[in-house]
This record gives C-alpha cells, structure tokens and sequence, in this order.
C-alpha cells in the first residue's frame, strides 16, 4: 500500500520573496527628485523673468542701463572697410577673434579708440555680447545720435 509517513519530512518552500519595499523606496527618491527639480526650475524662471523685467523698465523710463548691445546691424559705430596688403604695413595682419589672415579684398573693422582690425563678421559676433575691444579691452561706446 502506500509508504508510512516519514517523520522528517522536508520543510515547505519559503514564500517568495517580493521587493516591493525597494520599489517604493525607488518611486519615493525618484519623486522627491523630482519635486525639487521643478521648485529650482520655477524659482530661476521667476528670477530671469524679475531681471529681464527690471533691465525693460530701465530703459523705458530713460534711466541708466549698464548694458547696451549692438543687435541693430544697421547701426554700427564700428566703420568698415576693404582688406588692401599694401595699406596694411606695420598694422594687424590676422583677425584676433578667428585667428586667420586677413586675405585682400575682405571686410574688416576697425575699433574706434585701440584701431585694432578684426574681419567684420567676427567683429560683429564679438560685439553682439561684448561692449570693448577683443584684444585690449578698450571699450566701445554706444552708438551716437544719428542726425538728419
């Protein structure tokens, strides 16, 4: 008939193991990271948009700026003119802002107070975020009144 029962019988299989705690230990790190990332987020939102505000009212009540930008290109105090070998003894040979050699015939600027010479477009890149001079920091001034 049958075996009589064996009085050591094996211990039942231990239950599974779940990981569930680690998945919430995760989900809560993960959401707290994300919380603050957005809390920075917002704060230098909000402090970008107070500056760029109270730079606008400056300028709208005609009050000091500390800045001032050439994005206009049709006004540009810089005078321009064409790259001639024999004009340039003793003067710049090579744009300092790209570092190549101004070849004849190209568009170059002069600064105003240092007369450093520069290739337009360089120059003009420069200028958009910069208010002086690549190579010695001479400063250029704003653009003047223009007059009729």
């Amino acid at each position: 008939m049958g075996d009589p029962p064996s009085p050591y019988a094996p211990p039942p299989p231990p239950p599974p193991r779940q990981n569930l705690p680690m998945l919430y230990y995760g989900l809560v790190i993960i959401c707290t990271a994300a919380i603050i990332l957005a809390l920075y987020n917002l704060v230098i939102v909000q402090w970008c948009t107070d500056m760029t505000n109270r730079g606008s009212r400056q300028r709208r009540a005609g009050g000091p700026t500390s800045s001032w930008r050439f994005r206009n290109s049709s006004v540009n105090p810089v005078p321009s003119f064409k790259y001639k070998r024999e004009d340039a003894e003793g003067g710049d040979t090579e744009c300092a802002v790209c570092l190549s050699v101004f070849e004849e015939g190209e568009e170059l600027r002069q600064m105003p107070k240092c007369k450093h010479n520069f290739h337009a477009p360089c120059i003009d890149m420069w200028l958009y975020s910069h208010m002086d001079c690549p190579l010695c920091r001479s400063p250029v001034g704003p653009p003047g009144p223009v007059l009729h």
